[in-house]
């Protein structure tokens, strides 16, 4: 599937001129103050660095005035913007902000006032559009995100609790291949909370290796337990995402790839053939060391095969912060760059499992501190949002070690930014 271009109605291409000439304007003139020299008139001026955004987009207000004595300067927005002010020369000001998801049109005022004389204001509009391109699988939000976590099921409450007043987007958890009425119980539970579900399942363990488990379901001999699992998502009120065996290479010899390939493009298939995929995103899970230059033993080739890559309607990715310090930036675009040299140029990606730690740092403080290294890739997520739509952090001690430590508890800073950008608003929720 490939994303639909942002559109913008013709009115509003005229109106954004208009807007954009307005903003380059002085939008209001102020009166001779006693203060100033004869004659002298003080001004006010509002500009926006453009007249409209999307939601998620930054926003700059740059405030000029020409007062001679000392001033303070006030901001109001219809939109319900926060601004904060980023610099101060003495006759320009520079206030930030990032567009909410609240379209429409709106103005923004900036008021200075004098210690002696007439406060003067200026003011600039600008809109607000919401972003037209087409969703690209069951509950996509187009330029936004599902941010939330997997943590296990007896840890949630109080994991959920530690980030309140925030709320995840999407929660991720696993579960066997016959564990149908826990699967659906958590579905339902994750449905009611808005929460996006992202389900792993593994194949069936009929007692032989894992590649030969992989034979098995491939083979057809569990076609009648997926045409059920198939039925059971088509009649869910909400979306799910669905994932066969994550990080597959894991578990199996390099030869064993495409044994896991057919498998999965296999149960994609008959769940197409029984339900055309209602309610589902069936997207698979690779960890990014299987894209690792380092790693001279194994191949994403013999495993995201090109019948994946036709059928996926994005790769999932499980990416931790590692000893170079490299983030969502190089690791998840080296993986885009990949697939686009596989035949998919416009592919999306999604992280099932990330986290942070302070370990690298403490052994060399040239490394990224935990929240370091979150927030660059969270910044790189947000700015990307139309290749990325969601990320699940691994909130848990369970894969931690002594010395590094996964879960966001690990640091009060570390929890802190990611209800920070919980809070963003690219995040997203199910309606």
């Amino acid at each position: 599937m490939r994303p639909a271009a942002r559109t913008i109605s013709r009115a509003a291409v005229l109106a954004a001129l208009v807007l954009s000439a307005a903003c380059a304007a002085d939008l209001e003139e102020g009166a001779p103050l006693d203060d100033l020299p004869a004659g002298a008139t003080a001004t006010v001026t509002a500009a926006l660095d453009q007249p409209q955004y999307h939601p998620g987009d930054p926003m700059q207000l740059t405030v000029t005035e020409t007062f001679t004595v000392s001033r303070t300067a006030s901001i109001s927005d219809s939109g319900g913007h926060a601004w904060s002010k980023q610099s101060d020369n003495g006759k320009t000001l520079v206030f930030t902000a990032t567009a909410g998801t609240r379209t429409g049109s709106f103005t923004v005022t900036a008021t200075v006032k004098p210690s002696s004389g007439t406060a003067k204001s200026g003011s600039a509009s600008y809109t607000i559009a919401q972003v037209t391109a087409a969703a690209r699988w069951p509950g996509h939000q187009p330029g936004r995100i599902y941010l939330g976590m997997s943590t296990p099921r007896e840890e949630w409450s109080g994991k959920l609790a530690e980030l309140a007043p925030q709320v995840p987007g999407v929660r991720r958890s696993y579960f066997d291949w016959g564990e149908s009425s826990a699967e659906a119980n958590q579905i339902a539970a994750d449905h009611a909370a808005h929460r996006l579900p992202w389900i792993s399942f593994k194949p069936p363990d009929t007692g032989g290796t894992v590649p030969q488990r992989w034979d098995a379901v491939a083979s057809g001999a569990y076609d009648a337990d997926i045409r059920a699992r198939a039925r059971r998502y088509a009649a869910l009120p909400a979306p799910v995402i669905v994932t066969f065996h994550h990080e597959p290479s894991n578990d199996a010899a390099e030869a064993d790839g495409v044994k896991w390939a057919r498998a999965w493009i296999h149960i994609h298939d008959v769940m197409d053939d029984e339900t055309g995929l209602a309610n589902v995103t069936f997207a698979p899970i690779v960890g990014d060391w299987l894209f690792n230059p380092s790693n001279k033993s194994q191949d994403p080739a013999n495993w995201i095969t090109s019948g994946v890559i036709s059928r996926e309607p994005f790769l999932g990715i499980d990416i931790y912060q590692n000893g170079k310090g490299d983030g969502f930036e190089s690791r998840l675009g080296a993986i885009l760059t990949w697939l686009a040299d596989h035949g998919d140029a416009d592919a999306m990606v999604g992280v099932g499992e990330t986290g942070s730690t302070d370990l690298f740092f403490d052994q060399d403080p040239s490394d990224p501190t935990a929240v370091e290294w979150w927030r660059d890739s969270w910044a790189w997520a947000m700015a990307h949002s139309d290749r990325i739509g969601v990320v699940s952090y691994f909130n848990s001690t369970r894969n931690s070690k002594p010395d590094h430590v996964w879960e966001l508890a690990e640091s009060a800073a570390k929890l802190d930014a990611f209800k920070q950008s919980l809070a963003a608003p690219v995040t997203c929720r199910l309606p």
